[in-house]
């Protein structure tokens, strides 16, 4: 990255972080007669925004390097992404939304987010020998399975907000999408200065943060059935 190009990051940075502290808090002045839920809503949908899409960026970069082109790498692995969780999404219907089914799975995938840079590495350069076919079948296939899980934990939160705190929804919603595009910027300057896989580490931290939060909403309802 030029130094011209770190400037504009850093700039952009700046002025999307002044726009997600504007979105993300403003809204509990409106929300303020039901903000108990806030510290589970604000840890739990930052977390799994963040943790997409930093794993999301690393990914990109590390396929890249088995399919030889940054905009190919990037059009297969978000398509791949895109079906895993979306199927993640499916099978989250049958579960029933608690505050400690959403930990359980985003601890679950923080510990996955540890692993997957030996997986991946591991992947690459046993495919790069492969036939095109096989490394864009394969190279596809193991996203779209580690998204899986990661497509279950935003339907199961916000049916779970459905249940009592309706209103929040949107917050919600606007919380994880306002991560997740600072998160874009921010990742390109830290992959600069520590490398690629540190994101896949940082997105261990970011679903552990979402896991905590989760369990803050088992407190609270704890707290309240009794």
């Amino acid at each position: 990255m030029s130094e011209r190009g770190l400037v504009y990051v850093k700039a952009l940075l700046l002025i999307l972080g002044i726009a997600v502290v504007l979105l993300v808090f403003a809204p509990l002045l409106p929300l303020r007669t039901s903000a108990k839920g806030a510290p589970f809503v604000l840890l739990f949908f930052s977390g799994i925004g963040t943790g997409f899409m930093l794993f999301e960026i690393a990914l990109i970069q590390r396929m890249s390097l088995l399919w030889g082109h940054p905009v190919i790498s990037a059009a297969a692995v978000i398509t791949a992404l895109l079906c895993g969780m979306g199927a993640g999404s499916l099978i989250s219907r049958r579960a029933s939304p608690t505050p400690r089914r959403l930990a359980a799975i985003t601890a679950g995938i923080a510990g996955m987010h540890l692993l997957l840079p030996f997986v991946f590495s591991f992947a690459v350069e046993s495919l790069l020998p492969a036939a095109a076919i096989t490394r864009y079948a394969v190279g596809m296939l193991l996203p779209a399975i580690c998204a899986i899980p990661m497509g279950m934990p935003f339907p199961l939160a916000v049916r779970l907000l459905a249940k009592s705190r309706r209103r929040q929804i949107p917050w919600a919603c606007g919380i994880d999408g306002a991560t997740a595009v600072i998160t874009a910027p921010a990742a390109a300057l830290i992959a600069f200065q520590s490398g690629f896989t540190s994101l896949s580490y940082l997105a261990a931290a970011t679903y552990l943060i979402a896991a905590i939060g989760a369990l803050t909403a088992a407190h609270q309802s704890g707290k309240n059935s009794n």
